[in-house]
């Protein structure tokens, strides 16, 4: 193969990849995104009842903060 073409060969595929990249990185974006308002629903619906904020929120977060570290350090070691 030609070095011209080697090169045009190398452009093409690194165009490829980084485009890729850059959809995968979009996709965790948008799904992380729709994670936290799903998150945050929950906690609005479910425990505060539909209030604005639950009297016990500061401490609620910390609860929560605390038991899903704990799960998803677990979780993510396997």
């Amino acid at each position: 193969m030609a070095r011209r073409q080697e090169n045009t060969l190398y452009k093409r595929i690194a165009e490829i990849i980084e485009t890729a990249r850059g959809h995968v990185a979009r996709s965790i974006n948008t799904a992380m995104v729709h994670a936290y308002w799903l998150i945050g629903r929950e906690i609005v619906e479910v425990e505060q009842h539909g209030k604005r904020r639950a009297g016990y929120g500061e401490e609620l977060m910390a609860q929560l903060a605390e038991r899903l570290c704990s799960v998803l350090k677990r979780t993510m070691r396997s």
